[in-house]
């Protein structure tokens, strides 16, 4: 009996699962997930300050590039520019914006320039492009300008301060101090001269008189300091030999040359 059910399960066919001629991936393929999936678009935003430091009160420009890179399913981008002095608050510029007529897969680039008056001092200037389109996201870029008080003097300067007077018989010294206008200091060679002093009145110790600078003719002392500013102050002593009483008046005029005044 047990040889004939062996016999029997010999001859009966087994079953068999059919092979398949190719392996069934276990997931899509990259390409096909990118065509069904829309590849968003991306922008840059490049901004440049002014090549030297300006001066308070001058108009700066600042150009602004804004670049985009076009998705496979995007032919434009469309969004707002602003510009703004983040030191102060200041907006210095909103520029509404559309990139159209782009094809896919291709950069598009828009330009223009904001432009403002500031204040001395460092200021930092942002540009960004805010995307209308949620699936293109914002960029921003920014750039410092240090903007500089003016290196600059007045004739005469902004104060000639007496702080010594002394007076023996015709002799009179008289000692000042000279301050510029600005923080930053300015480098001389500087000259003192005496313009307006009476006919009766000499300088003694006159380095010499002008014949580059006005007032032409005029008595002068070279300074001893090379540099002066709102706060670095430089003291010449006048020495006059003065027959007249009380002070001697004159006008001072501060030079600066690097030649003979």
């Amino acid at each position: 009996m047990l040889g004939l059910l062996s016999h029997f399960w010999a001859r009966t066919p087994r079953t068999r699962r059919p092979v398949s001629s190719r392996p069934r991936p276990r997931c899509r393929p990259a390409v096909e997930a990118l065509e069904c999936r829309a590849v968003p678009a991306t922008t840059s935003v490049a901004l440049f300050g002014t090549p030297n430091p300006g001066v308070p009160g001058a108009l700066i420009s600042f150009p602004v590039t804004i670049t985009g890179n076009l998705g496979p399913n995007d032919t434009d981008i469309q969004g707002n520019a602003t510009v703004v002095d983040t030191t102060t608050g200041v907006q210095l510029s909103s520029v509404p914006m559309v990139f159209s007529g782009g094809t896919p897969n291709s950069i598009v680039k828009y330009q223009f320039t904001a432009s403002g008056t500031f204040a001395a001092g460092k200021h930092t200037i942002v540009a960004t492009f805010n995307s209308t389109d949620p699936s293109t996201p914002g960029s921003s870029a920014s750039v410092v300008e240090v903007i500089r008080e003016p290196a600059m003097i007045t004739t005469p300067p902004i104060r000639t301060t007496v702080i010594a007077l002394r007076r023996h018989r015709h002799v009179v010294t008289e000692t000042l101090e000279v301050s510029g206008i600005s923080r930053i200091p300015i480098h001389g060679p500087f000259y003192l001269a005496v313009e307006h002093l009476n006919r009766a009145i000499t300088l003694v110790n006159a380095t010499g008189f002008t014949v580059n600078k006005t007032p032409l003719g005029t008595p002068y002392v070279k300074l001893a300091a090379n540099s002066i500013s709102k706060t670095h102050h430089a003291k010449v002593t006048l020495v006059f030999d003065d027959p007249l009483p009380g002070k001697p008046s004159f006008k001072p005029v501060l030079l600066r040359t690097t030649g003979t005044p």
